[in-house]
């Protein structure tokens, strides 16, 4: 999600919307976009640089990573929760923002978004999820169970696919453009005061689900394929290795499952906000 993203939303004074995401163009929590944070916006607060408050975060979160101070030590500082031993994270992303809202409109792309939420939230609810995070089109989702959170990164991306499989010719305009989903797992998530994920796991899911996946497909770390290629589910799928700067990550091809999910209709409100629903009811 780039900055012209957030700033389209914020002149259209979509106040449901930021309730559940936010307009930052990155985490203050994120090294490499040091010092390009904003504040989450609420209501009608301004978005607000936090140059010095990231150096105060980054210095925080080193401490608590090498135990030369405690969680409780933190909390109230930066840190929100910890969520201890190790946690596997998913992060998927959106394509299409320029091309959809200079055709369409902001509010359409914002109920593309909506309605990728409300299939998507569910089959996370399914699988365990224990905390999710939202920012524009990224929807970024914790477990406590790796197997379980790449199963849900598997149905999530069947279901917006089903989803456009429904679509007629009328409302192709409607087809959610899923450009891909990381999963990485790892000790030290960390959830800030601003309510948003720090640590490896986030980090390599992140990486992988904005920077690496493309064409709609699930990538995995080689930790996240590991420990997930011996269950049942995965018994029909192939880890393909793809290179990248860093490392090798793992596209999740062939046919993985049972999948076992629902395309619930666009007036579901069991995961979403009542507020997002007439975004969602454009569909």
């Amino acid at each position: 999600m780039g900055q012209g993203m957030g700033q389209s939303m914020q002149s259209m004074g979509m106040g449901g919307l930021y309730d559940k995401c936010c307009i930052r163009d990155r985490h203050p929590g994120r090294d490499r976009y040091a010092g390009k944070g904003l504040r989450r916006k609420s209501g009608d607060d301004v978005a607000v640089p936090i140059r010095s408050e990231l150096l105060v975060t980054v210095s925080a979160f080193n401490l608590l990573m090498h135990k030369q101070a405690s969680s409780s030590e933190l909390l109230g500082e930066w840190v929100s929760k910890t969520f201890p031993g190790e946690m596997a994270v998913l992060v998927s992303d959106l394509s299409g923002f320029t091309s959809t809202t200079r055709k369409y409109g902001i509010l359409h792309f914002a109920s593309i978004i909506v309605r990728k939420r409300q299939l998507c939230l569910p089959i996370a609810a399914k699988h365990g999820a224990v905390h999710i995070c939202t920012e524009a089109d990224n929807l970024m989702v914790a477990f406590e169970d790796v197997v379980e959170c790449t199963k849900a990164a598997v149905e999530m991306r069947q279901a917006m696919l089903d989803f456009n499989a429904t679509l007629d010719e009328e409302h192709k305009h409607f087809k959610i453009q899923l450009n891909g989903i990381g999963v990485h797992c790892g000790k030290g998530l960390v959830l800030d005061r601003h309510g948003d994920f720090s640590g490896e796991a986030f980090r390599g899911a992140y990486r992988l689900g904005e920077d690496i996946a493309e064409g709609g497909i699930v990538f995995v770390s080689e930790r996240v394929k590991d420990a997930v290629q011996d269950d049942p589910f995965f018994d029909n799928a192939m880890f393909k290795s793809v290179s990248t700067p860093d490392d090798i990550a793992f596209r999740i091809i062939g046919e993985p499952g049972p999948l076992e999910f629902e395309l619930v209709p666009a007036t579901d409100d069991s995961q979403l906000h009542k507020s997002l629903l007439p975004l969602a009811r454009r569909h």
